[in-house]
């Protein structure tokens, strides 16, 4: 339990059991990256694949496809002005916007969960075979959905659903509710299918029976679940001052330069107390408050090295609005009390504002002291458990000027962005050249007026979708606060990357973010289908899409290795009429998708969107005529049909 060297990736946890497929899906983090999102759908869809090149149109249309079996069974909420995207725009990003819902919080409160919650439904074979009708998985953790690199926790719990209520998932459902409640009232708000399925694992929780891990002790409120902010209070206390205790906290209070008053550090410290935390902020924390700890440790500048070279993405903004710096990011308190250990691990840090203000999640377990206890857990030589990794602190000189002044403008800039998201920015759209047109005129619309903004601070935005260049300056004085004219219809997106600058000594300090506006006008109804389109604009992208799909929805290993093989063949082999013509690749189509009418009817169902899609103009209507499809097709759809309407 908490082995330092233990490795897990979400995509691997939330990964369906054989003979279950996922349902639905809730996702809550404080940042969110956009590109790692579309990561899940690709992992639930093909788990062992990576890109040889994600930019290549063949790579786009596996992504395209994971999107639209799985966007639909995702929602995700985070913290609005906390979500990052590509530095580049990319095509497939306006697909996620159904499943992406930020939360405006007030002044000085954060939503900061960062809790899974999964709903599978067992397949009809698995039913057959005597499998559990509905299961759940639950995943807590310190991890954002992000390309963050940093040391993390991590608990993961498989359950069933039962008849009776179970003490041990107390908690969630309003937990669920409560998140439901914020996604549902927030700017772009969610659909009602979403709020349905939300509203269903709400009222099934409590009857779910969460299988304890073997380290936690047999008997009632060993495992609890602690929703922070949801209703209920909760507030961790010490046990005994003459036990060891744990304490890893990556952040310590609020975003003052120097941290005074926090009563929950200060109830903490003693003797028995390590305290494990970054270098910046215990520089904040006043000498003598430091000097009640019994140890101070920070991560060894040999790991925070390590973790610099392997490479760790886009900086992630922390639970203060400042950037995340790379190395320690788990929250943990461990305190023994007798023969056991109480352990407290999920998303809040330990500070007043944790526990009082944010939303937060968090799990509260009783092991063993002499098996997983403080002791095992921080090791008792620095060769075991999580000493190896870790340093003793030593406060560094007073930071200069220059620095102080670069933290005000950060948080000059945080205000900004809480002025600005609660703005409620509109996206219009109007066909100035006409409904036919495939091009829209769009503009960003002022909800409530902005008062009071910083002369020295300016924002510029544009569709997540667009290139770089396409940024617009925001103009809050106007109620057209940026345009951009002859939009293609396909990039049209409630997604905007804003960009918030300001400076100190003379030099720019900015702050780039993704949010979600709300439509003031509807999206044009053929934009889904352009952005597929897009991607497939030929006849040879048609038959490489259809391969890709039916190669990897039952064996996954045949769709990445077919992926590799694509690009190799310059020309499309047609399908023509009744006979099992070869798609490229060599891969018979025909026996393909008579073998996905028994054993895959969920592919059969996306190839008849794509082919509806593809239908609706001249132009796809021409590809499907090129590609020799057609003839192919209506006979499996056929097929397709009959089984479905013999199975009702």
């Amino acid at each position: 339990m908490l082995n330092p060297n233990g490795r897990i990736l979400l995509t691997d946890a939330i990964a369906p059991e054989p003979g279950y497929q996922l349902d639905h899906a809730i996702f809550t983090s404080f940042t969110l990256d956009l590109t790692t999102l579309m990561e899940i759908p690709v992992a639930l869809t093909f788990q062992e694949w990576k890109a040889k090149d994600p930019e290549s149109k063949l790579s786009r249309i596996a992504v395209l496809d994971a999107i639209q079996r799985y966007v639909g069974r995702l929602t995700v909420v985070s913290q609005a002005g906390s979500i990052t995207g590509p530095a580049k725009g990319h095509p497939l990003l306006p697909l996620l916007e159904p499943a992406v819902a930020p939360v405006v919080m007030p002044a000085h409160s954060t939503f900061h969960p960062k809790l899974t919650l999964i709903r599978y439904l067992a397949e009809e074979e698995a039913l057959d075979d005597g499998a559990e009708g509905v299961t759940y998985k639950m995943v807590c953790s310190s991890r954002n959905l992000s390309q963050s690199r940093a040391w993390d926790t991590i608990v993961v719990l498989d359950g069933n659903l039962t008849k009776r209520r179970q003490a041990d998932s107390n908690g969630l459902d309003r937990f669920v509710k409560g998140v439901a409640r914020m996604a549902e009232t927030s700017p772009a708000g969610i659909d009602p299918e979403r709020t349905a399925k939300l509203d269903l694992m709400a009222s099934e929780l409590p009857r779910v029976c969460f299988q304890r891990p073997p380290e936690i002790k047999d008997g009632k409120g060993h495992m609890r679940m602690i929703p922070i902010g949801f209703g209920g209070r909760f507030r961790p206390e010490p046990v005994r001052d003459d036990q060891k205790r744990l304490v890893i906290t990556p952040f310590l209070g609020g975003p003052s330069d120097e941290l005074r008053g926090d009563r929950i550090l200060e109830e903490f410290a003693s003797d028995e107390t390590t305290l494990v935390s970054r270098q910046s902020e215990l520089d904040r924390v006043p000498a003598d408050l430091l000097a009640r700890f019994g140890e101070i440790l920070v991560l060894s500048d040999a790991v925070e090295e390590a973790e610099s070279d392997s490479g760790s993405g886009e900086p992630e903004p922390s639970a203060n609005g400042q950037s995340d710096l790379r190395g320690l990011h788990a929250k943990l308190v461990v305190e023994d009390d007798g023969h056991s250990s109480r352990i407290l691990i999920g998303s809040p840090n330990l500070s007043d504002r944790a526990f009082s203000q944010n939303r937060e999640f968090a799990l509260q377990l009783t092991v063993s002291k002499y098996l997983n206890g403080v002791e095992k857990i921080l090791g008792t030589d620095p060769k075991s458990g999580l000493r190896p990794y870790l340093q003793e602190y030593r406060r560094a000189a007073v930071p200069d000027d220059s620095e102080a002044e670069v933290r005000a403008a950060e948080r000059q800039i945080d205000g900004f962005t809480g002025q600005l998201l609660r703005a409620g920015l509109m996206l219009r759209i109007e066909a100035t050249s006409g409904e036919e047109s495939d091009h829209r005129d769009i503009w960003l619309e002022v909800g409530e007026p902005v008062s009071g903004l910083p002369d020295d601070v300016s924002a510029e935005a544009r569709p997540v979708s667009l290139a770089p260049e396409k940024m617009v300056a925001l103009d809050f004085n106007s109620r057209r606060a940026a345009a951009w004219p002859k939009v293609p219809i396909q990039s049209i997106t409630s997604l905007f990357t804003v960009r918030v600058t300001t400076e100190a000594e003379g030099k720019p300090v900015s702050r780039t973010f993704v949010t979600k506006v709300r439509l003031a006008d509807p999206l044009p109804e053929n934009r889904d289908r352009l952005i597929i389109r897009r991607l497939i604009d030929s006849s040879n992208n048609l038959l490489s899409y259809l391969a890709f799909l039916l190669a990897g929805s039952n064996d996954p290993s045949a769709g990445i290795s077919l992926l590799d093989r694509l690009n190799e063949v310059p020309e499309p082999n047609q399908v023509s009429g009744g006979r099992s013509g070869m798609a490229p690749a060599g891969l018979p189509l025909m026996e393909k998708l008579v073998q996905a009418v028994d054993r895959d009817p969920e592919a059969i169902e996306s190839i008849a969107l794509i082919v509806d899609q593809l239908g609706e103009d001249e132009e796809g209507r021409k590809i499907l005529t090129d590609s020799g499809f057609e003839n192919v097709w209506r006979p499996v759809l056929e097929a397709h049909r009959l089984r479905t309407k013999g199975q009702r």
